[in-house]
């Protein structure tokens, strides 16, 4: 299905037109804004789609020249994953531009390689991943997991084919001190 400027703003427009309180449009913004994101919902969910009002909420953005309702630029999009859904925050990610996309994470590197893992993730997102490649760049960053004691952390980068391609940190790898060191 194609999504076109014309149909999400009929069925908006008729949305709109449902109000019984137009008086909360001149007076009330916080309430108009409640009713228009809900037309928004409604016109979604006619176009088949499934509305979500929080997903692209990230955990650290790098602007240059961030004045408010300025002209600024999204030059870092960071998103540090702390459990196993690492693969959601990729595919948030996926779908922002920004000139460089970070995703941290952490693994177990126990049944497949960190490489092996992110690899079928990417795959799977590809076309996303990819769109705005050369212009956009990624930087993923894998620490260890408890269990995974002695491990350095790793981090890895996308070739022009979209293949993860490792990157080695100046100086000495960072190998976190081991949990028995804090005990």
């Amino acid at each position: 299905m194609e999504f076109l400027p014309k149909s999400f703003l009929d069925i908006y427009l008729q949305e709109l037109r449902t109000c019984d309180s137009w008086s909360d449009y001149w007076s009330d913004a916080t309430s108009w804004t409640r009713f228009t994101l809900n037309a928004a919902k409604n016109a979604c969910k006619n176009l088949g789609l499934v509305p979500s009002t929080e997903d692209l909420r990230l955990d650290l953005l790098g602007v240059e020249k961030m004045e408010k309702y300025a002209n600024w630029h999204l030059r870092v999009a960071y998103e540090h994953e702390n459990n196993s859904d690492w693969r959601s925050e990729l595919c948030k990610l996926s779908h922002v531009i920004a000139d460089l996309r970070v995703l941290v994470y952490y693994d177990h590197f126990k049944n497949r390689k960190v490489e092996t893992n992110l690899q079928i993730e990417i795959d799977k997102l590809k076309d996303r991943v990819m769109r705005f490649y050369p212009q956009m760049k990624w930087l993923f960053i894998c620490g260890p997991r408890k269990g995974s004691e002695g491990m350095a952390f790793r981090a890895f980068t996308l070739n022009e084919q979209g293949q993860i391609v490792e990157l080695k940190p100046s100086g000495d790898p960072l190998v976190p001190p081991s949990n028995a060191d804090f005990t």
